[in-house]
């Protein structure tokens, strides 16, 4: 059993993906972790993932991202996702993770371009009007999200204890419902 997790950038997915798996006793992964380490194993670079963006171009990033999600399998041992906030841009992504439990992180969208704006910018922003492109892509987003996933958990002014504490009772929630 997988369930992702999903949301905008900086909404959180991959520190409540860490300690909700810890709460769970599952394992855990981070879809930007693991393209890093895909990207470098065939390329040489070590590299994250907005370098990578930069370096190569959005379409590349994109269908790098899609293929290493597309070969992975849920597997026999529960585990927890955090996906790339574009992971769920691409079809075929969609389709392959259509069986997990998908958990949208909401986050609004003037707290996740306040987080955002406070680092380094993604690479796939626009550079003529970066807050407007922001805006723009998690209106697009958020459209997606909310067409796939099994719960929403509003996370405005929620701790990350907090939080966590959402997605374990969803998660258990859902395993007695289902097994």
């Amino acid at each position: 059993m997988r369930v992702v997790l999903c949301g905008l950038p900086k909404s959180g997915k991959s520190t409540i993906a860490r300690a909700a798996s810890e709460r769970l006793g599952w394992e855990w992964d981070d879809s930007d972790r693991l393209i890093e380490a895909v990207y470098r194993a065939r390329v040489g670079d070590a590299l994250t993932c907005r370098e990578i963006c930069k370096k190569e171009g959005e379409p590349f990033f994109r269908e790098l991202e899609s293929e290493l999600l597309c070969s992975l399998s849920p597997g026999t041992t529960p585990h927890l996702l955090a996906l790339g906030g574009g992971s769920l841009e691409m079809p075929k992504t969609v389709q392959n993770l259509h069986y997990d439990r998908m958990i949208y992180l909401h986050l609004p969208f003037k707290e996740a371009w306040k987080r955002l704006s406070s680092g380094e910018l993604p690479a796939f922003l626009s550079k003529d009007s970066l807050e407007a492109s922001f805006y723009r892509l998690a209106e697009k987003r958020h459209a997606r999200f909310l067409t796939v996933a099994h719960q929403i958990l509003e996370t405005d002014g929620l701790s990350i204890p907090e939080v966590t504490g959402c997605v374990v009772r969803d998660v258990q929630q859902y395993i007695r419902k289902t097994f």
